[in-house]
């Protein structure tokens, strides 16, 4: 599935994906600055993980179901309190920022950092339009 990354807790994966709804979801909830906000170390910032992290996944579910998957458990509140641990929570910071990255399509510049540059092909890629 394109425009989303996986997530295992509690021994179940999960989609994680950004759709439409998800967006308008977040920002209702959380406010358009809701990445800055998962930013610092605080249980505010650990409290708009999980909410971002719940939305994502239920998201993700119905974009599973909606494909043809049979339908699978929903990810609860009370799974992702009762799962993550203390040295988890920066990793479900993480896997909500890659949701929306993946959502937005925007590539992850650190993994291709090292890989050379084809100035030829990013020429091409402005002049081509795809939708």
């Amino acid at each position: 599935m394109t425009g989303g990354c996986k997530c295992r807790l509690g021994g179940t994966e999960y989609w994680l994906v950004y759709t439409a709804d998800a967006y308008f979801d977040i920002q209702n909830a959380y406010g358009a600055d809701f990445l800055e906000k998962l930013r610092p170390g605080t249980r505010e910032a650990y409290e708009v993980a999980v909410g971002c992290l719940l939305i994502l996944a239920r998201e993700g579910e119905l974009c599973r179901r909606y494909m043809g998957y049979d339908a699978a458990e929903m990810l609860t509140e009370e799974d992702v309190r009762r799962c993550v641990l203390p040295d988890s929570i920066v990793k479900v910071k993480t896997l909500v920022n890659e949701a929306v990255l993946a959502g937005l399509r925007v590539e992850n510049a650190a993994k291709n950092a090292d890989e050379p540059v084809d100035l030829g092909l990013l020429e091409y890629e402005k002049k081509t339009v795809l939708v």
